[in-house]
């Protein structure tokens, strides 16, 4: 049996075997807890994790070690040729971030037994030789956590995201065209919803780099920006716990990318105000969220999140209890992935 795992992530925020602290660890992200639990729940069957660095510099001490990636980085062919089994490989982010990645999936994947893909790319991943595993994004949230909302209590709306955009080089540009793959990009979305929302007293914005030039749109936004700018947050579920709605727009519309952007206002008793995923009620139940896609106007949309009594959004937040308590919220727990992985690990 292999005895030690490579975990392969691309931060280098998180070498040093870094990533296995959660306190440091979280500070970077909360996506990385579900790691971190990955990695503690292989120590219990008898497996070291390490990172690529620290694999690197003393290889003879980790034999027979595999390696779980994500996406290629610096480190994976490295690893590799050092004699690390290319063995997990996933991809957490958008297409529009990691163009490269699924631009040439046969080459992305090259070498690797399995890959941990949203949905979208079932039928290109099933064209490599690696065995095809939906990426549910994991979750660090206990499936018990029951949610509570003090409607009284709450501002309208708020949304939590930074101040960034997509560069479409040439290369980009180029790679769209020779690959057939055009993906809508939603952040050009969130500014629209903030010229639209930041008049209304209810709503605020947090998040980061906001006092940076806003890229293709510093004059038309920078008096919006500034009329509802928070400021960044440290703990966000306890800022979303101040607000009605959260408006959770992913980073691109693309079938199967949803990510933690649903599932954090709902673990902090908001309700999500969702754009992104086309096929989002194939995973979460449309009485969970609100569609922004069944509004023609943001005007129709403010109009609907103001004049919502407290009934109908109490049956929002008791249809969130229930799914967060099912077997299709399940899926998406880092108690279900680690699962799966050691399912894997352990059959090698």
């Amino acid at each position: 049996m292999h005895k030690t795992i490579v975990f392969d992530i691309g931060n280098p925020g998180l070498l040093e075997n870094k990533l296995f602290d959660p306190i440091f660890a979280n500070k970077v992200s909360h996506t990385t807890l579900p790691l971190i639990y990955l990695y503690n729940e292989a120590k219990k069957v008898g497996f070291e994790g390490v990172t690529p660095d620290v694999y690197l510099a003393n290889p003879d001490s980790y034999p027979n070690a595999v390696l779980f990636s994500h996406m290629r980085t610096e480190f994976t062919d490295r690893l590799i040729e050092a004699g690390v089994k290319p063995l997990i490989m996933t991809n957490q982010e958008s297409p529009i971030i990691a163009y490269r990645f699924y631009f040439d999936l046969k080459k992305s994947l090259d070498g690797f037994s399995h890959a941990f893909l949203f949905s979208g790319f079932k039928n290109e991943a099933e064209k490599t030789e690696a065995e095809f595993h939906v990426m549910y994004f994991p979750e660090p949230y206990s499936p018990l956590t029951v949610v509570e909302a003090a409607f009284e209590n709450r501002k309208l709306a708020t949304m939590i995201c930074g101040n960034k955009r997509v560069s479409f080089t040439m290369k980009r540009f180029l790679a769209g065209i020779l690959s057939g793959k055009f993906y809508r990009e939603l952040y050009k979305e969130r500014l629209n919803v903030i010229k639209h929302f930041s008049a209304n007293p209810g709503f605020d914005l947090y998040g980061i780099k906001w006092d940076k030039p806003i890229a293709g749109a510093e004059a038309e936004m920078r008096a919006h920006v500034e009329q509802c700018l928070r400021g960044p947050v440290d703990d966000k579920t306890e800022a979303l716990r101040g607000y009605k709605f959260n408006f959770a727009l992913e980073n691109t519309i693309c079938p199967g990318y949803l990510t933690e952007k649903i599932f954090d206002p709902m673990f902090a008793g908001a309700v999500p105000v969702y754009l992104g995923a086309p096929d989002i009620i194939d995973f979460v139940p449309k009485e969970c969220f609100v569609d922004m896609r069944d509004f023609k106007s943001y005007a129709k949309l403010e109009e609907f999140l103001g004049n919502m009594s407290e009934e109908e959004y109490r049956k929002y937040i008791d249809a969130i209890n229930r799914f967060i308590g099912s077997d299709k919220y399940a899926l998406f727990t880092q108690e279900s992935f680690a699962k799966e992985v050691l399912k894997i690990l352990e059959n090698e």
